[in-house]
């Protein structure tokens, strides 16, 4: 009951700050008491780590994101809603419950590399964009906009790095003796994560013309107006492309661990 007013309390203040919408809070909360009840508290301070530090990226130099208009190319804006909180935890929600049932190593480590590749790919996208160069296609390496999905920067590679290090350093918190394990795989998969979202970005998901502006944008709609799509598939946005990333990091390194441990 102590934790759950805790985690209470943290999508009060979340929600108070703008960080999450009520709907994004209220998800925060579910998702944190999912993973409360089937990983403990190390499986919690893994969750923590991962949306405290996104927030913290997320608002590290404001002022030039919002002089680059990085905003008005984004469907949505800083304040995650249900679904962006799903689309970045739901995997790992449900491998915790998968280790819950089986108390399988296999799934707490599909647990650690799911928020690892979330972490990473937050702290790219939202680091990289600040480069003095700009970003290039992942795929061909042709210069891109600034917040364009598909872009890559030496500071968004070295973020996503970082970000994954987080999560796989907390190994050794939750369990050291789990860490020679589960290390180096978690690290691994953080890091892939942010590259797997940079190739589906940059290939399948949706980029419009904005009616108002003529530039390339990520959301179909300018107010009233209807963009046109020039490329990718309509219902593959940002959060699609952020789950489809994780599961298929998450899946991989899993079949790897699974077949390393014989």
């Amino acid at each position: 009951m102590f934790v759950f007013s805790v985690l209470a309390v943290a999508a009060f203040i979340a929600w108070l700050t703008k960080t999450v919408t009520t709907e994004g809070a209220l998800a925060g909360l579910g998702l944190g008491t999912v993973v409360f009840v089937s990983t403990g508290l190390g499986g919690l301070a893994v969750l923590a780590a991962f949306f405290v530090s996104s927030t913290v990226v997320g608002r590290i130099r404001r002022e030039q994101k919002e002089r680059l208009g990085i905003e008005r190319i984004h469907e949505k804006g800083d304040r995650r809603d249900a679904v962006q909180v799903f689309a970045n935890g739901g995997v790992g929600m449900g491998s915790s419950i998968l280790y819950a049932l089986t108390e399988e190593p296999l799934f707490l480590v599909a647990f650690f590399v799911s928020f690892a590749a979330a972490t990473a790919d937050t702290w790219a996208s939202e680091l990289g964009i600040l480069s003095r160069r700009k970003p290039r296609s992942i795929i061909n390496l042709k210069p891109l906009e600034r917040g364009i999905s598909g872009g890559v920067s030496l500071i968004g590679f070295a973020a996503s790095f970082v970000g994954a290090l987080l999560i796989a350093s907390l190994v050794f918190v939750v369990d050291p003796s789990l860490a020679p394990r589960f290390w180096t795989p978690v690290l691994i998969g953080g890091f892939m994560g942010s590259l797997v979202d940079s190739i589906l970005g940059a290939t399948l998901q949706a980029q419009y013309r904005c009616a108002q502006t003529g530039r390339v944008v990520e959301r179909p709609l300018s107010g009233s107006l209807k963009n046109r799509l020039i490329k990718g598939i309509p219902w593959m946005n940002n959060d699609m492309v952020n789950f489809l990333s994780i599961l298929t990091v998450t899946v991989t390194i899993s079949v790897w661990f699974a077949i390393s441990q014989g």
